[in-house]
């Protein structure tokens, strides 16, 4: 198979990015005209919102990632000895079809939810007086520690597998899930919000705030899938073996 040039990539990436920023100024466009335009066209601008244009988007590029990554475990497979890489790269195929499953249906807020409602319940107990004390939304408390782990799982997996431009932008891709989750615990985290807030009033509302941060979030968290497509895609030049070079 052919595989794409660090240029190539990069302007994969770019355009990736591109695409990015035009769904952002769709969506502020959509807030500026308010009631001026219908309530459909503006819920499907809505970067905040679920089951519109931009999740569908965000989707794509996930499923893209898992796609990438089962073709990068085919081609382990057809090589003598890759038997390992080959079920790291199911691993992280398995990994991005859950996370675009769960951007479609929205798992983790409604696990999250549920586990809430549970606790709320039985506010008793020590784990559940944490919980209820946690600053931020809920869904980090039980989420985190799997994503957490499934990122050094990738930090330790990638960097013989993926060569220099490839490893770069996994990097820069994985630098944009780590910002887009610090916007998302200071957006849910009170004091954090309030702070912000104050600095930005009276130019903006307490409603205007939350979904610029929201906005830029999800914004910013479809970049850094963007730029793991672009790492993923196979790199031109590697021979028979795309990563021979790297693990020369």
């Amino acid at each position: 198979m052919r595989g794409l040039t660090s240029a190539s990539r990069r302007l994969i990436a770019g355009a990736g990015a591109v695409l990015v920023l035009a769904l952002l100024a769709l969506d502020g466009i959509g807030q500026l005209l308010g009631e001026s335009i219908s309530p459909w066209l503006r819920r499907q601008l809505d970067l905040t919102r679920e089951g519109n244009l931009p999740t569908a988007f965000s989707v794509a590029l996930l499923a893209l990632a898992a796609g990438l990554a089962v073709l990068r475990a085919r081609h382990a497979l057809r090589q003598a000895g890759q038997g390992g890489t080959a079920a790291g790269w199911a691993v992280v195929a398995c990994f991005f079809a859950y996370l675009a499953a769960d951007d479609a249906l929205g798992i983790h807020e409604q696990v999250a939810t549920a586990w809430a409602h549970a606790t709320r319940a039985r506010p008793e107990s020590t784990l559940a007086e944490w919980m209820l004390s946690y600053p931020s939304y809920h869904w980090q408390i039980l989420f985190l520690p799997l994503f957490g782990s499934m990122a050094l799982f990738l930090l330790l997996f990638l960097p013989h597998r993926l060569d220099r431009s490839g490893w770069l932008l996994f990097l820069a891709g994985m630098a944009c899930y780590l910002l887009a989750g610090a916007m998302d615990f200071i957006e849910g985290a009170g004091p954090a919000f309030e702070a912000i807030r104050h600095l930005l009033e009276p130019a903006l509302d307490s409603r205007q705030v939350r979904h610029l941060m929201r906005a830029y979030e999800e914004a910013v968290e479809m970049l850094g899938t963007v730029l793991i497509c672009a790492a993923f895609a196979p790199p031109a030049g590697g021979g028979p073996d795309w990563t021979h070079r790297r693990e020369a």
